[in-house]
């Protein structure tokens, strides 16, 4: 398939969720394209044609949600992390005001 002809394609339908990833379909030439966009460092497309099976694209696609959930999940254990983190400073301050208060 001739890639400059599939940015040329108009869109059938878009699914875009934030700036993650970007499931396409295109209609080019009689055929149905689906144009699977993984917004990364770069801008990577997929294509199913009948020798690229639909399959495989949802399988790709499917992959791209596994991965920004599990970087949710690390990003929420990040959040975690950090409350946890200034809840330890917050008992620091406070012993260290105890510990003044108890020498006075």
């Amino acid at each position: 398939m001739n890639v400059k002809l599939a940015h040329l394609a108009a869109p059938i339908g878009l699914h875009h969720e934030t700036k993650s990833f970007c499931l396409a379909s295109f209609c080019l030439i009689g055929y149905p394209y689906f144009v699977h966009a993984v917004y990364r460092r770069h801008l990577h497309f997929r294509v199913a044609t009948r020798t690229y099976p639909e399959t495989r694209m949802m399988h790709s696609f499917h992959l791209v949600k596994e991965e920004r959930e599990r970087e949710r999940e690390r990003e929420r254990e990040r959040e975690r992390e950090r409350e946890r983190e200034k809840r330890r400073e917050d008992t620091c301050i406070d012993q260290k005001i105890l510990y003044v208060r108890d020498v006075e």
